[in-house]
């Protein structure tokens, strides 16, 4: 059934026997790796490998996980090049595995060497016009920021030599207030163009935690928060520390901002389990009504009279890739509670 159903795709997709040995290998794979079915078949995938440690990652990770997406190796050509991929591993039954089903993408895309079929070549146009646009879009987001800089800076010094109360400082105030809007505007812009494939290796949650909470801290002192943490030492997960610090960062920051007359901020990981781990955040802020928490992390829509509306989005897109499932929810005693759950191998949910 796999064979008669993967076989002819123009997609790389490769079936394995429990050995890890190739037990069919579709055209796609024939396509992107130069080596046709008669001669993979029956190879272990391991030798298409340029680092055979890349191979033993990627199955380990399987193991302990049961799927994994999106996980950069380096693949040998038949010509003896080496290109770079990106991998998703799925296994077949639980341990030990039946078998595992292997889809390989191309890090970058030739689209000189698209298959020649009418749908997928349009396709694949659109996406590189999207491409181009977003392109477009990042350049000019990154020439605002210099003149939307000097701007700023101009009504700073101006505001200094005004007359309290006066219609020229309001008319300054305006023109800062909706400065610094615009240059947040910019940098989600900046941040959404560069977003992309997170790049998964074991990593410590705790790590990434605790780094994040040494800025936080400091932002929490000054607006008079108790910060409050638990984070006990946890298995390694795979993730893009870089990444999810971001996203911990954006969170943490709304959860402050939440509190301007202070508060408690808690934050706690905890291990579970499936092998997974679960990182909740908890401020005594005044809560979000059900319309708000219904559109919560939906592109462009935010509260805040300077917000972009990007940043919990994006927070969304990279836990996705990391599998994870980010939540909120108002509890009865008031405030707002943010779960991010990381499944383990074990769970239900995979990446």
């Amino acid at each position: 059934m796999f064979r008669s159903a993967f076989i002819d795709t123009d997609e790389a997709v490769a079936g394995l026997d429990a050995q890890r040995r190739v037990a069919f290998w579709s055209r796609g794979c024939r396509s992107l790796l130069g080596t046709p079915a008669c001669e993979a078949e029956g190879k272990p995938l391991q030798s298409f490998f340029h680092d055979p440690t890349d191979c033993e990652n990627v199955f380990e990770a399987t193991r302990q996980r049961g799927a994994v997406r999106n996980f950069e190796v380096r693949l040998v050509h038949a010509d003896g090049g080496v290109n770079p991929a990106s991998l998703s591993v799925n296994r077949l039954g639980e341990d030990p595995p039946r078998g595992f089903i292997v889809r390989f993408a191309p890090v970058q895309s030739d689209f000189e060497k698209a298959p020649g079929e009418r749908s997928l070549r349009e396709a694949l146009v659109r996406m590189e016009r999207f491409s181009s646009v977003g392109r477009i879009t990042a350049a000019f987001a990154h020439e605002m920021r210099t003149p939307l800089h000097v701007i700023s800076s101009t009504a700073e010094l101006a505001l200094e030599d005004s007359a309290e109360g006066s219609r020229e400082r309001d008319d300054l105030s305006m023109i800062l207030r909706n400065a610094h809007q615009a240059s947040s505007s910019v940098l989600a812009l900046l941040e959404f163009a560069k977003s992309g494939k997170s790049r998964l290796r074991e990593d410590s949650l705790t790590a990434v935690v605790q780094s994040v909470l040494c800025w936080i801290e400091k932002l929490c002192q000054k607006q008079g928060i108790l910060l409050i943490s638990n984070l006990p030492k946890l298995p390694p997960l795979l993730m893009d520390a870089n990444s999810l610090r971001s996203v911990l960062h954006n969170i943490l920051v709304n959860a402050v901002e939440a509190m301007p007359e202070g508060g408690t901020l808690t934050v706690v990981t905890k291990a579970l389990e499936d092998g997974g781990a679960l990182l909740t955040v908890c401020d005594t802020g005044p809560g979000m009504p059900e319309s708000v928490l219904a559109k919560a992390g939906t592109a462009f829509f935010t509260t805040k009279e300077d917000g972009t509306g990007l940043g919990l989005y994006l927070a969304n897109r990279v836990l996705a890739e990391h599998g994870a499932v980010l939540d909120f929810s108002c509890p009865d005693e008031g405030g707002t509670l943010v779960s991010v759950l990381f499944p383990g191998p074990n769970s239900a949910i995979h990446p």
